[in-house]
């Protein structure tokens, strides 16, 4: 039984994944946080509202009753975007934080590394976000 609910589940899972273009948005966005996003985001959740609204007029005047299920469906991937906006800018803050302190510790071994070696400072080595990824192994 719990097997069979387990199938169950994942199957809906990747099937929404598959077809709910939404998921694939929020992947996206949880996958590589950057502040591009974040705009992306706002305009497509105020796109899902401003339909939900819509709708939700026409059915006030008379508009088939299922459409209630189409407004369900465009109120519940506005806010979901809606709320992924600021979790992107939270993400991306993260990030950033987590990539200077991965750099000034490397800084900070390389200089001390050098100085021992034959007493030069080396430059500065600029890292970048996507090193500090792989050296995380993500």
């Amino acid at each position: 039984m719990i097997r069979l609910v387990f199938h169950l589940v994942t199957t809906a899972y990747w099937w929404l994944h598959a077809h709910a273009p939404t998921n694939r948005l929020v992947q996206r966005v949880r996958s590589a946080p950057r502040l591009g996003w974040t705009p992306i985001c706002l305009l497509i959740a105020l796109a899902c509202l401003t339909t939900a609204a819509g709708l939700g007029a026409a059915i006030q005047h008379g508009a088939p009753g299922w459409l209630n299920l189409a407004v369900l469906a465009a109120l519940w991937d506005g806010v979901k975007i809606g709320c992924l906006a600021p979790a992107n800018v939270a993400w991306t803050i993260r990030a950033r934080l987590a990539c200077r302190r991965y750099n000034q510790q490397t800084d900070a071994a390389m200089r001390e590394a050098a100085s021992m070696a034959d007493g030069t400072v080396p430059a500065r080595t600029w890292g970048s976000f996507a090193a500090y990824r792989r050296s995380l192994g993500v």
